[in-house]
């Protein structure tokens, strides 16, 4: 039992100190922490910082904190940035055609996949764009809006790869006008994707939308967001 100021300091730092063994124990689980970590995701770096770090923590090691700091790869910044609800997508793409270009011609009947030809952004390569199919290299989620004239339309999402429909927009009727279809679905990385119209008749030409000859014509249009 302490009988002098300084033994009693000395008893409360004996008190605060963790054992070998807690020390050890710490030691084993933040590295499997981290181990984890690097082999779920792509880090650049992880450091430990806090009272573990700085030798200073104490005793009772069930309130203590390991604190771990992960750098993660700059493409998750952009892949947790914009979710579902986000109003700005990362990587847009788009039918475009020269000015006074029709959408194209509109045959009756199921899975008639809708034009893409255009990337408009995708600075951090998420999607890759190729005969009228988009794949992403990231899970995410798209939204799209598919024109349609003289037509009744709905616009299902469908995943190449696996040969299924993800999601189907809404349905809409133009009668002798413009009408459009917009849905949105989850998408996983790796698989080719393509909107697909399904139109009540035939329209020649201009089926897949009506240029307006005011500058570049922009028919179906794809929204992508990494989730």
């Amino acid at each position: 039992m302490a009988t002098t100021v300084q033994q009693s300091f000395v008893q409360l730092k004996s008190n605060l100190e963790i054992t070998d063994l807690q020390s050890e124990t710490v030691s084993t689980r933040q590295s499997g922490v981290r181990d984890v970590i690097q082999a779920g995701m792509q880090v650049n770096d992880t450091f430990l910082t806090g009272s573990y770090a700085r030798h200073t923590m104490i005793s009772p090691l069930k309130e203590a904190e390991i604190d771990i700091f992960c750098v993660l790869k700059n493409k998750y910044f952009h892949f947790f940035r914009f979710l579902p609800t986000s109003p700005s997508p990362t990587s847009p793409q788009e039918d475009q055609k020269t000015s006074g270009t029709a959408g194209g011609t509109f045959t009756s009947g199921a899975g008639r996949h809708a034009y893409f030809n255009t990337e408009v952004r995708d600075p951090n390569n998420l999607i890759t764009l190729s005969s009228n199919q988009f794949t992403p290299s990231v899970k995410g989620w798209v939204e799209w809006v598919a024109p349609a004239y003289k037509s009744a339309i709905t616009s299902p999402s469908f995943d190449v790869t696996a040969g299924t429909d993800i999601a189907f927009g809404t349905s809409a009727t133009s009668g002798s006008g413009t009408t459009s279809s917009a849905g949105g679905g989850p998408v996983v990385a790796g698989h080719a994707y393509e909107i697909r119209h399904k139109c009540s008749l035939t329209e020649s030409a201009d089926g897949y939308g009506v240029a307006a000859s005011m500058g570049t014509e922009i028919y179906t249009r794809v929204l992508f967001g990494g989730t």
